[in-house]
């Protein structure tokens, strides 16, 4: 008996062992080709249910057995090899939140940006000339979980990837002489297991997509330049989070790629993040860059080195930064980031941002109510002028406060004069006739 008794007990705990052992793989993309940019879409054949919006972006929707196969946790692994481009590219992965029936090109569908990453200067001749890029997306799961989210919501997976091949047309063997279009491959797959995940509940609530922070929305001095997106609930969001990820872009002399500039996150005017992006040394990446037009020189450089002007590593993926913001109460509220020191020098100087809450309930945000505001506030810090400039509407009304909260005047007019001021740091609120508000600090010094 007691034999029988240990037997089983072995058997149970093996059985326990396997259920907690399991991992799904699902593998939505598998070497697919992305091709010029800048290139008229081509008509190539895609794979099974693969649609090509565009050279540098697939889709394919999750089915149900896909779905079925999302478990408790959830990672992701980006491929990516080289053909003809031999430059750092930016790429990246979606979810995009599809009506229920509706297509991929629906105008109703909200996407957000789960990871991005940045190829290395490869030459495809080569070894290694491949890279992968890994993500925690526990976060997530319950994007796969929540029933009626599903039954709103069609979920594709979207794969970015902008490419250019003609440097490689004069560099690189196999591309030399040729109008080869095909500028890298890659290979999409989730990881899933059985394992604990607190975060199960959690259901996401897109904001922005890559939206682009420029000279053509930012002011080119000195100044705050800023981005600001308002919502509203009409019930608690419980546990909110946000996912933010930004890069900067213009690899140009002086651009943004070689300036690292403080980021300032609010949420309803309350900062809630400070971070310079980059800062970390990218030798650990140098095995990827194989083709010697990049960043790399010949020899190993110093942590500091790196630290000192790196935004991102060529080969490495751009942070997931997950911010919590605690029980957010119905009402309207405003995301915001701000980057004070930007100056955009150059045509192809941007800072791309993407972001979007999750919260463990199925509150959907007010769309109705829903509004990206792009303004700059320059020079600032001032010896006497402002300039306001604001993408959406008008101004009401600008008022000047002191950090005690005393009110020491306003005016109506976009640019005004604050030399009678003493130096120090000032609260500035803008009302919009839109009914949007604004609130930064200004430094006169």
């Amino acid at each position: 008996m007691k034999k029988n008794y240990y037997s089983l007990l072995l058997l149970t705990l093996l059985f326990l062992n396997v259920s907690f052992a399991q991992t799904n793989q699902l593998t939505v993309f598998n070497n697919v080709v992305f091709y010029d940019g800048y290139a008229e879409t081509t008509n190539l054949q895609t794979p099974a249910g693969v649609v090509r919006l565009d050279n540098s972006r697939y889709a394919k929707k999750l089915e149900a057995n896909d779905i079925s196969n999302i478990l408790n946790t959830l990672s992701l692994t980006v491929t990516i090899n080289a053909l003809c481009d031999n430059y750092d590219r930016q790429g990246g992965v979606f979810f995009a939140l599809v009506p229920t029936g509706e297509t991929i090109t629906s105008e109703n569908k909200k996407t957000i940006e789960i990871g991005r990453f940045i190829t290395p200067f490869m030459n495809k001749n080569v070894a290694p000339n491949e890279v992968s890029y890994t993500y925690d997306l526990n976060h997530l799961v319950g994007t796969f979980k929540n029933q009626d989210f599903l039954e709103t919501y069609d979920i594709w997976v979207e794969f970015f990837l902008f490419g250019v091949p003609y440097s490689a047309h004069a560099q690189i063997p196999g591309c030399i002489g040729t109008n080869r279009p095909d500028v890298f491959q890659g290979t999409l797959a989730f990881s899933s297991t059985v394992q604990a995940n607190p975060n199960i509940n959690y259901v996401p609530k897109p904001l922005w997509s890559r939206l682009r922070m420029n000279k053509s929305t930012d002011t080119d001095y000195p100044g705050t330049a800023g981005r600001v997106v308002y919502f509203s609930n009409e019930e608690q969001l419980t546990d909110a989070h946000v996912q933010l990820i930004t890069s900067a872009h213009g690899a140009n002399e002086g651009g943004e790629e070689y300036v690292r500039r403080d980021h300032f996150v609010y949420f309803d005017n309350n900062q809630i993040l400070t971070y310079k992006p980059g800062g970390i040394s990218c030798e650990p990446f140098r095995q990827f860059n194989t083709q010697s037009n990049g960043i790399y020189g010949g020899s190993v450089q110093s942590a500091n080195w790196w630290a000192s002007w790196n935004n991102w590593c060529p080969g490495d993926k751009i942070p997931n930064r997950l911010i919590n913001l605690g029980n957010v109460e119905p009402g309207e509220h405003s995301f915001k980031i701000t980057v004070p020191s930007g100056v955009f020098p150059n045509d192809n100087d941007e800072i791309i941002i993407s972001a979007f809450l999750y919260s463990n309930d199925n509150v959907l945000l007010d769309n109705k109510k829903f509004e990206v505001i792009d303004y700059q506030i320059f020079p600032n810090p001032t010896t006497d002028k402002i300039n306001i400039n604001v993408s959406v509407s008008e101004i009401e009304l600008v008022t000047i406060f002191g950090i005690d909260g005393k009110k020491l005047f306003e005016t109506k007019a976009s640019n005004f004069d604050i030399s009678h001021l003493k130096n120090g740091i000032y609260i500035m609120k803008i009302q919009l006739k839109n009914g949007s508000k604004i609130e930064e600090k200004i430094i006169k010094k």
